[in-house]
């Protein structure tokens, strides 16, 4: 991830992060052009997922077929 400077726009340096919870991170960071020099707060959070984690798709197809007849499951199977 690249962060800008929000006042000039030069790139900035990440020179301290807050952990506030597995899904919210608090960055510090300084602006790279020594004519600026602010110093920005970020936070920096999780939406959501775009598709899911391998490790879910198991479960998954295991809710699918659990809701499938009995028919349906031989079908499945043949």
């Amino acid at each position: 991830m690249r962060l800008l400077c929000p006042k000039c726009e030069s790139p900035l340096r990440v020179i301290s992060t807050r952990q506030f919870s597995k899904e919210v991170k608090q960055l510090y960071a300084d602006c790279q052009t020594m004519e600026c020099g602010a110093r920005s707060v970020f936070h920096v959070s999780f939406s959501h997922f775009t598709r899911p984690a391998e490790s879910d798709y198991k479960q998954i197809i295991k809710g699918y077929i659990k809701n499938l007849s009995p028919d349906e499951k031989k079908e499945l199977l043949a």
